[in-house]
């Protein structure tokens, strides 16, 4: 499959004489919505391999404390090993196990449903 988006790669470089760049297929992707911007700027996804692109979520920011990006990049890397959205929503009672472990670890309450 990736050879044919390879050829979907140069077809477009040739056509248009942009040069593009091919990270790899996505498993699944997550764009949170930002309605003041024009372009996706927080995203998530899973390439096959289960290897995450992340960004603009907390978890890639330097002023944020080492707690909560571990417990978010914890959970993504659960989330990860779901090859479909659908597999990813089975996962939840991993993830919801993850939640509970750094909510009983912290030194806040936490609210959820």
């Amino acid at each position: 499959m990736e050879e044919y988006y390879q050829k979907l790669k140069q077809s477009i470089e040739q056509q248009t004489g942009f040069k593009k760049s091919f990270e790899g297929i996505y498993k699944w992707i997550v764009y949170k919505q930002n309605n003041t911007l024009p372009v996706p700027n927080r995203y998530f996804g899973s390439f096959e391999g289960n290897l995450l692109k992340i960004i603009g979520l907390e978890t890639r920011r330097h002023d944020i404390p080492i707690f909560f990006s571990t417990f978010q990049n914890e959970i993504l890397e659960v989330m990860a090993k779901g090859n479909s959205i659908n597999e990813v929503k089975i996962l939840m009672p991993e993830v919801k196990k993850i939640f509970q472990k750094y909510a009983r670890h912290h030194p806040f309450t936490f609210i959820y449903r």
